[in-house]
């Protein structure tokens, strides 16, 4: 049944492809002038026609049905859309010496006619076609998207880690803002045909007009990379990572940026932004490989978590409405029942930086007092959004807009030890 209903669902969705490159084709690239041309002919030639020989048009009606000029008129229609569109007249009619000039200025005429039809369609399919593989597309109905600013040299791999990691994202709904070559497009199209659906605009990512080109107005959440086909120092690249902050941040007020630094001292700047979310590209490689030195398995621990999802994964999930305002014990003992997983922590204020403030100082106003109004509205200005708070005490009670961070059990083979393999022997 579930086969059933993908196949209707893939076939529903060609289906609205097709309708709109019909309208593309009919509209956009003003093929219907020509269409319009052939019809005119159409009508012309059958009127032509029908006074060239009104009688026999008449006494062919009468033997077919009893509509009578009606039914004349039809066949004659008919007639007129076989030879334009065949170049073949329906022998339905004897043709006299004046009907016979006419067929051939037909014919002539629609051989001339259906050929630039013909051929103006097939070129505004095709000019298309070389649009979308130069990332030159019109997006303006694109909405509650991903925008990904940047572009990174194994940019395929990159994509195809977006979708394991979150499969209910639609590849139709991830627009990519990049100043890159159109070979690179067209070489990221043939390498990753499965990908085909991604929308790839090019130009400067930091520039206003290509990013309300994108619908950045109206995007679900923005991640602007470190771009790794600039040319600049890393200071260079920071720098139009924090500008497209500030551009994406003057469209939209509330949408969700996440930002990746190489340099960690351009962290302040992406907060004059509200930028929700900072990754430290370079900080996190250093760490890492620091900290393998004497803590022994932690990279593998990290590996795992993130990457290979061996044994268990770390994730955020958001927080049951019923359990707001109760203790941390209840919800790991909810996660633990419904997921077996175990929860480390939750992240408070989760979501965007703005949207929290609002709500905290609405809050704040509910108060009489004066002085508690001001202690309020203070404590509001400094709030910080998406916190992480580990291991908080089991009584901590869950605030509200709050996520929950798990570790959740994977699928995991038996390892083989040295105590089981003594034990073996």
């Amino acid at each position: 049944m579930r086969h059933f209903f993908n196949k209707l669902l893939r076939n529903i969705e060609e289906m609205l492809h097709n309708i709109h490159l019909f309208v593309y084709v009919f509209l956009k690239a003003k093929v219907h002038r020509y269409f319009l041309i052939m019809l005119f002919l159409m009508v012309i030639s059958a009127i032509i026609f029908m006074v060239i020989e009104a009688d026999q048009v008449r006494e062919i009606a009468a033997e077919i049905d009893d509509e009578g000029l009606s039914g004349g008129i039809v066949n004659v229609f008919f007639w007129s859309v076989i030879t334009i569109l065949s170049h073949h007249y329906y022998s339905m009619f004897t043709l006299s010496m004046g009907s016979r000039i006419l067929v051939v200025l037909m014919i002539f005429f629609s051989m001339i006619t259906v050929s630039i039809f013909i051929g103006n369609v097939a070129s505004a399919l095709t000019s298309k076609k070389m649009l979308e593989n130069r990332g030159i597309i019109e997006i303006s109905k694109l909405k509650d998207h991903y925008i990904i600013c940047g572009w990174k040299k194994f940019m395929g791999k990159f994509i195809e880690t977006i979708i394991d990691n979150n499969p209910s994202i639609s590849l139709k709904k991830i627009a990519v803002l990049a100043n890159i070559e159109t070979s690179v497009i067209e070489l990221f199209r043939q390498n990753h045909p499965h990908l085909k659906d991604i929308v790839i605009n090019r130009g400067n990512h930091y520039n206003e007009s290509l990013l309300k080109t994108i619908n950045a107005n109206k995007a679900q959440k923005v991640l602007i990379l470190a771009d790794e086909t600039c040319i600049n120092s890393n200071v260079g690249i920071d720098s139009l990572t924090v500008l497209t902050a500030v551009t994406v941040r003057s469209l939209n007020k509330n949408v969700p940026i996440t930002a990746e630094l190489i340099d960690i001292r351009f962290e302040k700047y992406l907060k004059t932004a509200h930028v929700d979310e900072t990754i430290y590209k370079t900080e996190y490689n250093m760490s890492l490989v620091a900290g393998s030195l004497q803590q022994v398995g932690l990279t593998k621990v990290i590996n795992d978590l993130l990457i290979k999802h061996n044994t268990g994964s770390l994730k955020t999930l958001p927080v049951p409405v019923d359990l707001y305002e109760k203790t941390f014990s209840d919800l790991k003992g909810h996660y633990k029942q419904s997921r077996d997983a175990l929860v480390i922590g939750v992240i408070e204020n989760a979501g965007n930086l703005l949207v929290r403030k609002r709500e905290a100082i609405r809050s704040a106003q509910k108060t009489a007092d004066v002085s508690v109004l001001i202690n309020n509205l203070k404590a509001a200005k400094q709030i910080e959004n998406n916190l992480p708070h580990f291991l908080p005490e089991d009584d901590y009670i869950i605030p509200y807009n709050s996520l929950a961070i798990i570790i959740q059990k994977e699928n995991r083979k038996p390892n083989v030890t040295a105590t089981s393999l003594s034990q073996a022997q």
